[in-house]
């Protein structure tokens, strides 16, 4: 019989290793709260409880281990930290303390356990490898503030902040302090009555009008309420709000006959009362974002009893919702080995797949609820977008966006200010402006999207007009002169075409470019004072260097510098012949065994007299030695004259072999003029060919006949001009600020001659306008503040598609010298070695002749006997020559090898 109790705990022990067999490893993740933060811990955990409800057939879960802190004891945390990872902690969401956040992050870097912060943080924090942050990067943010008051033209406001932390936000926008942007500061300081009407009070008082305020959401909705009762949001006013929740904000009491609130970047526009911006990172009123909210609402709810006091998201809450999707998205398509590995703060393991979970994070591409999130190599979260919104009648709307790579885009009109009374007054006046697209002064920009109106162009005149806008308050309209003429004026027909044209049959009002001041143009319409001055110069290749010749080692001295060295050698060899022979010191003893010699003998011969001055000059020295007074003292002078003399050579021929000399074909437009191998030219009906047209100096009228005779060599524009300077034998005439960009942008060209004349480029507006007097003292100011000179620097310098000529150039160095600079030397050698063989060769034929012409021997058998012995090598002991001696063939030649080396090794013996 079978027993049924046994069947029965059989089954059950089956049943329960089944289960435990199917049981789900599980990823644990932190969380590290504040112990007022019940409501964001809820939404941590319902995040997990909905990620694993909807992914219940991953072969893993999620689970929650979450702690609280006070935020004062540092010491208590980290134990509780050291707790969490014992329990199999792998990953850790927080805190938002600063402090307690260290405390944590040094805990988790040194056991490799990545610790995910959603906190707002400052840019000089300590950088730690396994903190990764999922708030948006400081200074992106502050550079999002920075432009958006660019483009609010803000050059005076007040910064009312919260507290210091708030302060270090507004780092950029502190550093705009200067000469043209007066900033102040006012701290919220809650007065007896426990609000800020009385700080308020104060600064309506002060006549402030542009705010940037910084603080939490509930200090912003009791400062809005406040300044709104104390008559601080009236349409005078204009506010910049630094804070992401602004959404979360009832606005209604603003909407109507209260005030306009806008968000990140927008336009100065006047609603119905007065001006708030901020920025936000989400849409809670979109589907994706409600839907999401209103589980995890509804989770926090049922599971925890917690209900969230406005129903709404807000960012602290989103980014942790953020962190924990994260952290199950890289875990589910890296499907990486979940594995329990307690971690102890006591011993020095770590966790195994730390690195990489590590790496995995700072590479994901995971769409949350605050937008695509992505981190850069530390870390940081730098790319992100940002929405722009404004409170209308309606509510709060998107007007634009903001992001890291496009910037500033904002979709909302502007309003046009109505026209003032005085006609002088341009301050809300539109005008049409034209210019021509010639670098750098105004083309095309390049943007992978679309752009309209002013968008489209941009150089050194688009900037200008923009800069005379600011200053002056009109707005523009932008239009380019196809034909890129600046305006002439048609001889037959007596109209003006280009840009002249435009503005005196009133189809544009301002017309800006490198338009030149003339005196033809002056008479038709009127120019503003001018903002560049300039002239009339050559635009060329740059000059070549010339190939080094094969002697330029004699380059050091000049040809008589050459002639005189071998006169002043021939002179003192000769000097020392003569100081010699007659001197009785250098008359020596030929042997000085002997006492009374029979004659004496004189070193300085001829041959040793120009010998001794070679070896001198040549720094080698010989032999001979003087030893009269004369003699040495004429030595010791050639030898000081040697010392300068190669010294000299030595440093001039540095110089020389590494110096590049340069071929220049002209320098100046005389030269120009006068050759015919290069051709010249200019802009067709411009200011430069109308100045050689006008001028009555002989050069310049050969120059213009020179061009009206060769009308293929005008071009139409001044680019064509630089096209064919690069590409051809041609030299270009043009102002010379188009030739300084021209050759900062093209290292091959550069500027040759001096300014021709002196003239400016003006912007033209019609004649007897009343607005001239208006640009002048703008122009005057912007001269002045030093502006003009910084788009001059930005569109000749910084704006280049390359970098500058002066900072590609390699850095001075040693130039090695090749055969071409020293090729002559060897030449030299090669020559003196060959004429020094022929030389032997005639003093042995000379000697030969000397000795057979008395002895009627054959010259011949004296050549072959001779070359006999050359070839011996090894014999190094030659004997002399007798009369009556033969050799064994007969001929005479007096020799006894033998005994000669014989009686030499004997001798060296004998000592």
């Amino acid at each position: 019989m079978w027993n049924k109790p046994l069947i029965l705990v059989s089954l059950i022990l089956l049943f329960q290793n089944r289960c435990a067999s199917t049981k789900k490893p599980a990823f644990i993740i932190g969380g590290i709260f504040h112990i007022n933060q019940d409501e964001l811990e809820a939404a941590f955990k319902s995040t997990i409880d909905i990620i694993n409800s909807k992914n219940h057939r991953l072969p893993f879960t999620i689970k929650d281990a979450a702690i609280r802190h006070d935020g004062r004891n540092g010491l208590q945390l980290s134990h509780k930290t050291c707790n969490l990872l014992a329990r199999g902690v792998h990953t850790i969401i927080g805190p938002d303390s600063y402090t307690m956040s260290r405390h944590v992050g040094v805990i988790c870097s040194g056991k490799d356990v990545p610790q995910i912060s959603t906190r707002s943080y400052s840019s000089n924090e300590d950088y730690n490898h396994f903190t990764i942050n999922l708030h948006p990067h400081p200074p992106k943010l502050e550079t999002l503030f920075v432009e958006l008051l660019n483009y609010l033209e803000w050059t005076k406001f007040m910064i009312i902040y919260q507290n210091n932390d708030d302060l270090i936000k507004m780092n950029q926008l502190l550093s705009y302090k200067s000469n043209t942007h007066d900033i102040k500061l006012s701290q919220l300081i809650l007065d007896d009555r426990m609000s800020y009407r009385l700080m308020l009070n104060a600064i309506k008082k002060s006549g402030e009008c542009h705010f940037v305020v910084v603080c939490d959401l509930l200090t912003l909705k009791r400062f809005l309420q406040q300044a709104q009762q104390v008559g601080l949001l009236t349409e005078n006013h204009h506010y910049v709000v630094y804070n992401f929740d602004m959404s979360n904000i009832d606005v209604e009491p603003y909407q109507y006959g209260g005030c306009e609130i806008i968000s990140v970047n927008v336009e100065p526009y006047q609603y119905g009362g007065c001006e708030i911006i901020s920025v936000r990172f989400f849409d809670p009123s979109s589907i994706e974002i409600e839907d999401a909210f209103n589980a995890v609402d509804e989770e926090m709810y049922i599971n925890y009893g917690i209900e969230t006091e406005s129903h709404t998201l807000n960012l602290e809450t989103a980014l942790v919702m953020d962190a924990v999707k994260l952290i199950h998205t890289i875990l589910k398509e890296r499907m990486l080995p979940i594995e329990n590995q307690p971690l102890y703060c006591n011993d020095s393991e770590a966790w195994w797949h730390g690195p990489s979970f590590r790496n995995y994070i700072n590479v994901a591409n995971v769409k949350g609820y605050t937008g695509w999130i992505k981190f850069d190599p530390t870390g940081y979260r730098t790319d992100f977008e940002a929405d722009i919104i404004e409170l209308k009648s309606e509510g709060l709307v998107k007007i634009g966006t903001w992001n890291s790579s496009n910037g500033l885009i904002i979709e909302r009109p502007k309003k046009e200010d109505p026209l003032p009374e005085d006609d002088s007054d341009v301050k809300g006046r539109k005008f049409n402006v034209v210019s021509v697209m010639t670098r750098p002064y105004g083309l095309m920009k390049q943007s992978a999207t679309s752009l309209y109106g002013n968008e489209r162009y941009e150089g050194f005149g688009i900037d200008l007009i923009h800069e005379l806008s600011k200053e002056l308050g009109f707005e523009y309209n932008i239009t380019s002169q196809d034909d890129g003429a600046n305006g002439s004026r048609d001889n037959k027909t007596g109209r003006w075409d280009g840009m002249i044209g435009k503005v005196m049959y009133k189809e544009a009002d301002l017309a800006i470019g490198d338009l030149t001041i003339t005196s033809e143009r002056e008479q038709v319409v009127d120019f503003t004072l001018p903002f560049m001055t300039l002239g009339i110069t050559i635009l060329y290749k740059k000059a070549k260097p010339v190939p080094p010749s094969l002697f330029m080692f004699t380059s050091p001295f000049s040809p008589q510098v050459w002639l005189l060295l071998v006169v002043a050698w021939i002179f003192v060899s000769l000097s020392l012949f003569v100081m010699g022979r007659l001197s009785p010191s250098e008359w020596q003893n030929p042997y000085p065994c002997i006492e009374e010699p029979e004659y004496l003998v004189n070193q300085f011969t001829f041959k040793n007299s120009f010998w001794f001055t070679v070896g001198s000059l040549m720094q080698q020295g010989t032999e001979l030695a003087p030893i009269g007074i004369s003699t040495r003292m004429l030595a010791g002078v050639w030898w000081f004259f040697t010392l300068i003399m190669v010294s000299s050579y030595t440093a001039n021929l540095a110089a020389f072999l590494t110096v590049t000399t340069l071929n220049t074909p002209f320098s100046s437009i005389d030269e120009l003029a006068k050759q015919e191998e290069i051709k010249y030219g200019a802009k067709a009906n411009g200011a430069t060919a109308f100045f050689f047209k006008e001028s009555e100096k002989p050069i310049y009228q050969q120059v213009w006949k020179y061009m009206t005779n060769n009308p293929d060599l005008m071009v139409k524009d001044n680019m064509i001009g630089v096209d064919r300077v690069l590409n051809e034998n041609y030299a270009f005439l043009m102002e010379s600020t188009s030739i300084e960009y021209a050759t900062e942008k093209y290292c091959t060209l550069a500027k040759i001659g001096d300014l021709l004349d002196e003239k400016g480029y003006g912007i033209a507006m019609r004649k007897g306008s009343p607005y001239r007097q208006r640009f002048n003292t703008a122009l005057l100011k912007l001269q002045e503040t030093g502006m003009l000179t910084t788009l001059r620097m930005r569109w000749w310098k910084e704006k280049l598609i390359r970098a500058p000529c002066e900072e590609q150039a390699p850095a001075a160095a040693a130039t090695a010298l090749d055969l071409q600079n020293v090729g002559g030397v060897f030449l030299v050698l090669g020559l003196g070695t060959f004429c020094g063989m022929l030389m032997a060769f005639l003093e042995l034929s000379m000697d030969i002749l000397r000795y057979i012409k008395p002895q009627n021997a054959k010259y011949k058998q004296q050549m072959r006997e001779e070359m006999k012995f050359f070839l011996e090598f090894k014999k190094n002991v030659k004997p002399t020559r007798k009369a009556g001696q033969e050799n064994q063939d007969g001929g005479e030649f007096p020799f006894n090898i033998n005994y000669m080396e014989n009686y030499i090794n004997e001798n060296n013996q004998n000592e």
